[in-house]
């Protein structure tokens, strides 16, 4: 998604949702974290061109690790496997309640992909071989690749938009936190978020420690350059 999706009527309907949830939550400001939007920056700077962006970054091996596990880990009612009949009649809820924050003239975009959603939910189709973003240049390769292959691909893609993308914004609007010095850093890091912000930012009641994992042979072909570029390697 680029400029080229952007539309005043889009943007007067997506400006609307923010400022109802604003006035109901009885803020000033929102933070959005989904993590497609990485693929959706230039579309979003058209949109809130006024926006900031917090950039957190992680290990590739990590990020692989924990989406792996996610999509595996059929006991846990999170993941994406699970066959919990009440967390997939929430989800199917969540969908449909997601419909409803999609703008009347853009549903057409979308309601291929939320059919097939639902089907997968209701045991209707097979599962896809992997959740989370939608990769474009990944759409001919799935098959041919290990769900950790996916996960590196995703992992990659997401990192080079994310980079390419945050790039063309004037550098006073963006600022890079490596995730790994948030965790082991924290009250520095969000000392500088918050002068970023020009607001002070609460210290978060819990803090996750820090898990670090081996390189993956399968993985490391496709995620080394840009390890490289954001220090890793």
């Amino acid at each position: 998604m680029d400029e080229s999706n952007y539309s005043p009527k889009s943007a007067e309907f997506i400006k609307r949702k923010f400022k109802r949830f604003l006035d109901k939550s009885n803020k000033k400001y929102f933070a959005e974290k989904t993590p497609a939007n990485c693929l959706r920056i230039p579309f979003i700077n058209k949109v809130f061109p006024e926006a900031r962006y917090i950039h957190i970054y992680r290990n590739g091996y990590s990020c692989i690790n924990s989406m792996y596990n996610q999509f595996y880990l059929k006991e846990d009612k999170n993941a994406y496997l699970t066959k919990n009949k009440s967390v997939r009649s929430k989800r199917i809820k969540e969908k449909f309640n997601k419909l409803r924050q999609i703008h009347f003239f853009e549903l057409h975009n979308y309601l291929g992909m939320m059919f097939d959603s639902l089907c997968l939910e209701l045991g209707l189709k097979d599962r896809y071989k992997y959740w989370g973003v939608r990769i474009p240049e990944l759409q001919n390769k799935v098959d041919s690749l290990s769900t950790e292959e996916i996960c590196a691909y995703q992992w990659k893609y997401c990192v080079r938009y994310a980079n390419n993308d945050l790039g063309e914004i004037d550098g006073d609007r963006v600022i890079n936190l490596k995730y790994e010095d948030l965790v082991l850093n924290t009250d520095h890091e969000l000392k500088r978020v918050s002068s970023f912000l020009g607001h002070k930012i609460a210290r978060p009641s819990r803090i996750y420690s820090l898990k670090s994992y081996p390189e993956n042979a399968r993985c490391k072909p496709i995620i080394n350059q840009e390890m490289m570029e954001l220090g890793y390697v």
